[in-house]
């Protein structure tokens, strides 16, 4: 019996520094980053120096697009990949995916616009009706090629936009 009781105090001095730990967590500062909604069509300007005078193949990412909807939908990320001129023609290749939330299926048309940041177009491509399901992401692929004399223009500008034109309809 004497040596219950030892034991059973043992269990208890044992047990008593782990009840004495106490967990905190506490909340670091909200992050807050608005979401700009429109209705279709939502036209973005982007400047976009980086792409003038390229003279190799790169990648440029274009940040913060994701916080911008047209009609419930998003581009969640966008990616120009540059080619040098390459058989008389320079190469800008648009990589992204659109982003549909809990809501209805939609065909989305994009329009691709190498601007001067005025009304000067140099160069434009159009992907029409790509079919966004509600709560999957679709990726896309558009292709714009520009001949020597327009992509001279585009170096030399003062200035240089990707105009993005989103239009959204229902696919319903």
């Amino acid at each position: 019996m004497r040596t219950a009781r030892w034991l059973s105090v043992f269990t208890v001095l044992w047990t008593v520094p782990a009840c004495d730990a106490q967990i905190s967590a506490h909340q670091g500062a909200p992050i807050v980053e608005p979401t700009k909604r429109f209705v279709s069509p939502m036209v973005l300007d982007i400047p976009v120096p980086q792409i003038q005078g390229v003279r190799q193949a790169g990648r440029l990412p274009i940040g913060g697009i994701g916080s911008y909807r047209c009609d419930d939908v998003a581009l969640s990320s966008l990616m120009v990949v540059l080619a040098p001129f390459g058989k008389g023609k320079r190469i800008f290749d648009f990589t992204g995916a659109i982003v549909v939330p809990d809501s209805f299926d939609r065909y989305v048309t994009l329009i691709f616009t190498l601007t001067d940041g005025t009304k000067r177009q140099f160069a434009s491509v159009t992907k029409a009706d790509i079919s966004a399901e509600e709560r999957k992401m679709k990726l896309f692929t558009v292709r714009l090629a520009v001949d020597r004399a327009t992509g001279k223009a585009i170096d030399e500008a003062e200035s240089l936009n990707l105009r993005i034109t989103m239009v959204v309809r229902g696919d319903w």
